[in-house]
């Protein structure tokens, strides 16, 4: 097999190989070689939206069949599908196949495919095997590393969900091309959040490789870096797969960036761009404070500003709004905040607000944010 990295992680249910090729057909040759290694699925369940389906999906489907018995499910594509409802008639629509514990349940498509795939195999018969195959760069580098699955409720994103790792991960960055820009700019937020909580290193090789230049225009992660950026969570989450402790550290920007998806509700602002505004925010209040130092913010700056956001922030940000966003965050806990403080590169903690402190964040925030939006807007 020629895969250009492998990055194996340990989980609760076994070690599992997160493989970075340089083409889809490597990728397409990797899952077959995977499921003829391992004992044999009594079946196979492939799910993904329309839009992934059309571009990728009867190419899989067709040498998936020529090893197992296949059958597909297309979930509606976006965010707002991410709930319950999907999932209820996503359980109707297989539950007529005769579905066992040896089937495998296969997840082509970007974080939202992703999440709900592994929901569902984590709840039907009690546990099926599953694999990914993220065709998003968020996805390949965040969503299909560590084992959350899960859907939105209306109080809050993924507040329902499992902890369930994946049997096995295959991607190539070739997919990539087809995607609009705002997505992989969007996939850039979750890179750079790596790149911060893994080293300076990192971080100058982020703005090296990926901040756009009149020279290169439209610039995209090889396998090598995708691989690298990859281990910095893995290496988190092996130590912490149920985000007891370390494992909070990965939700830097990302109290703010849920509750400014949660006030655009989930239109006009994608995942990746809500995160690397949340860290703008974050770090721009914990700055204030004297907890991060001035170079991190500097750097988190130059990105927000040197990467075109296609943004559409609701005109609906205030004190109170974000407030309530905020207080149906899975990091509050017994009315304090566990929010993620980046003292430096490579370096972060959790630190525990208390109310006052909750408060002035988000006074704080509200304003940063009017302010740095109208800047990006001008």
């Amino acid at each position: 097999m020629n895969v250009e990295a492998v990055l194996p992680v340990k989980s609760s249910r076994g070690l599992y190989n997160v493989e970075f090729n340089s083409t889809f057909e490597q990728v397409l040759r990797s899952l077959v070689h995977f499921l003829e290694c391992t004992q044999t699925p009594s079946m196979v369940i492939l799910f993904s939206n329309p839009l992934v389906y059309s571009l990728y999906g009867e190419t899989l489907l067709q040498e998936l069949r020529k090893v197992i018995v296949a059958q597909v499910y297309l979930f509606p594509d976006g965010e707002e599908h991410k709930r319950l409802e999907t999932i209820a008639n996503a359980i109707h629509a297989i539950d007529q196949y005769p579905i066992d514990r040896q089937a495998t349940f296969i997840a082509l498509g970007g974080g939202v495919v992703g999440d709900m795939t592994g929901f569902l195999a984590s709840i039907f018969v009690r546990g099926v095997n599953w694999i990914q195959i993220p065709t998003t760069l968020l996805s390949m580098v965040d969503s299909s590393v560590g084992g959350k699955t899960g859907v939105n409720l209306a109080s809050g994103k993924n507040r329902l969900g499992t902890f369930y790792p994946p049997d096995f991960v295959c991607s190539s960055p070739e997919v990539l091309r087809t995607l609009s820009r705002s997505q992989v700019v969007s996939g850039f937020g979750e890179v750079f959040k790596h790149c911060l909580l893994g080293s300076k290193d990192l971080v100058e090789r982020f703005l090296t490789d990926l901040i756009p230049t009149d020279e290169r225009p439209d610039s995209l992660p090889d396998p090598d870096f995708i691989h690298v950026v990859c281990a910095v969570k893995a290496q988190v989450v092996e130590q912490d797969e149920l985000e007891k402790g370390l494992r909070m550290v990965l939700n830097l920007g990302h109290t703010i960036g849920h509750a400014l998806e949660s006030l655009c509700c989930y239109e006009g602002l994608l995942h990746g761009e809500a995160v690397l505004l949340g860290m703008w925010a974050e770090i721009g209040w914990t700055h204030s404070k004297g907890w991060t130092e001035d170079h991190v913010l500097e750097k988190i700056e130059f990105v927000c500003k040197n990467i075109d956001m296609s943004i559409e922030i609701r005109d609906n940000i205030s004190i109170k709004t974000m407030f309530d966003a905020i207080s149906f965050d899975k990091k509050m806990q017994c009315d304090k905040l566990q929010m993620v403080v980046l003292q430096d590169f490579g370096k972060a903690m959790v630190c525990h607000l208390e109310q006052a402190e909750i408060a002035d964040m988000i006074g704080f925030v509200v304003e940063f944010l009017k302010q740095k939006l109208s800047h990006l807007r001008s």
